[in-house]
């Protein structure tokens, strides 16, 4: 069977409205796409920039308690030489030395 030239016609401009079609719709999908994964990627930085602040405060913390803690012990060590060497007198006895102790240990751990 052999086309007119306006049923080729006819074939030709569907088969260009075809491509037309396919060519927004991947134009579509190409945006889209690429604006998720920009989407993605935004949020992915603010997560690590917000995991990044909370180690930050965390560390803060962290080393706060650390340096209290060595400030405790360190206190208690000297309490305690002063109760064993009687150097101590009124102002402290070996209880509340004790109870500095077990309150250290008990508020940081005993490290």
């Amino acid at each position: 069977r052999f086309f007119t030239s306006t049923e080729l016609q006819r074939q030709l401009q569907s088969k260009e409205d075809q491509i037309f079609e396919l060519e927004a719709t991947a134009a579509t999908a190409t945006a889209e796409s690429t604006h998720r994964a920009k989407t993605a990627e935004l949020e992915a930085q603010k997560r690590i920039h917000q995991a990044e602040e909370e180690l930050r405060r965390v560390k803060f913390e962290a080393d706060q308690y650390k340096g209290s803690w060595l400030r405790q012990k360190r206190r208690v060590g000297e309490l305690e030489s002063e109760v064993k060497s009687g150097d101590a007198g009124s102002r402290l006895n070996r209880n509340e030395a004790e109870a500095i102790r077990r309150k250290a240990i008990e508020k940081f751990g005993d490290t």
